[in-house]
């Protein structure tokens, strides 16, 4: 929470401008290129609408934080710590400029949805950022598009082992309910 408020902080640079951030700009894409028989044309047309359906809740979105920098995916696996014991975020593949929320929803649905972040670190990553975004009505839409962005990066890898195969029917069967309970494997 502590180095996310910090590039938060962090003023717009002047000598460049930061691209303009989309809340799923590769699932589309990597939707297209899933290879075919892996998965039904059930659950490949359940992805496109998804998309479309998230892609249009995300546009009524009324924000609370002020857009400016935004990693893309800030998690603790983009975090290393060096040699001196500093932590440095890493992974600026994604790093725009947009609302601020979308770098503050990852840890909150690692948290409410995945069970992949304890109670208590949940709780020491909001007081650090100090703002629980669980309780925005945004949310939902936000944990909504970080779970297809994730079951569709995982999906490019179908094909490779029956493990993967599995785990993605699993997240398409979840994502076809919103009330379902996940049980994802940190692929």
């Amino acid at each position: 929470g502590r180095i996310l408020r910090e590039l938060h902080d962090l003023p717009a640079p002047t000598s460049f401008q930061l691209p303009d951030f989309s809340p799923m700009p590769k699932v589309e894409e990597r939707i297209s290129k899933l290879p075919d028989g892996l998965l039904s044309s059930e659950d490949v047309e359940f992805l496109r609408h998804r998309h479309r359906e998230i892609t249009e809740e995300f546009a009524s979105l009324e924000f609370v934080l002020p857009a400016g920098p935004v990693h893309g995916d800030a998690h603790a696996r983009n975090l290393m710590r060096c040699t001196n014991g500093t932590i440095k975020l890493i992974d600026f593949e994604d790093f725009c400029h947009g609302p601020r929320e979308w770098d503050v929803a990852v840890e909150a649905v690692r948290y409410r949805s995945l069970g992949w972040v304890s109670e208590s670190d949940y709780q020491s990553y909001v007081a650090e950022y100090g703002f629980d975004i669980i309780h925005w009505s945004g949310f939902q839409t936000f944990r909504a598009a970080r779970e297809l962005n994730m079951t569709t990066w995982l999906a490019q890898r179908l094909g490779e082992d029956a493990e993967i195969d599995a785990e993605v029917r699993r997240r398409i069967a979840d994502l076809q309910d919103d009330q379902s309970p996940r049980h994802w494997r940190p692929l």
